[in-house]
């Protein structure tokens, strides 16, 4: 999935009191930030599928992205579960090149809700980074489910 570009206004011909804006320090900002954010990758993936929780870890299916420039990425992921009274909560987890990285999501709302979590991670080499998920207890039915589920990385350099 692309992500827009991020383009700060244009200086085309101002008004004479509009000529003042441009030369302000947060359009200076602005202008400097969308040239530095539209230089980094940008990576995402949506769950493909949903996924009907274990007690075991599980992958979410199509929540991967490969991270493939050496340096510090900032992961985000986003994950939306239902959780019926008896499961005891719901665990996320990002995993990379293999094994769980960083905190996990984790909640024991009852309900449909979305978690959201944030890692930095400094990558060497191409690792896959995905979403992982599983429910605290075996009774009852817990989803994560696919669309609203997604994973997304940023190259920080």
């Amino acid at each position: 999935m692309a992500l827009p570009l991020i383009c700060p206004p244009q200086n085309l011909a101002p008004h004479e009191e509009e000529s003042r804006l441009f030369n302000r320090p947060w359009y200076l900002f602005f202008n400097r930030l969308a040239r530095d954010l539209n230089k980094s990758e940008t990576l995402a993936a949506s769950a493909s599928s949903s996924l009907t929780l274990s007690t075991s870890m599980a992958d979410l299916a199509g929540a991967t992205i490969t991270l493939n420039k050496t340096g510090r990425w900032l992961v985000i992921a986003n994950v939306t579960f239902t959780a019926d009274s008896v499961s005891s909560g719901v665990v996320a987890e990002l995993n990379v090149a293999g094994s769980p990285f960083g905190a996990s999501m984790q909640s024991d709302v009852i309900g449909t809700y979305n978690l959201a979590y944030s890692w930095f991670y400094d990558n060497t080499g191409s690792n896959t980074a995905k979403i992982r998920a599983m429910k605290n207890a075996g009774a009852g039915v817990s989803t994560a489910y696919s669309g609203s589920s997604n994973i997304m990385a940023v190259f920080l350099g």
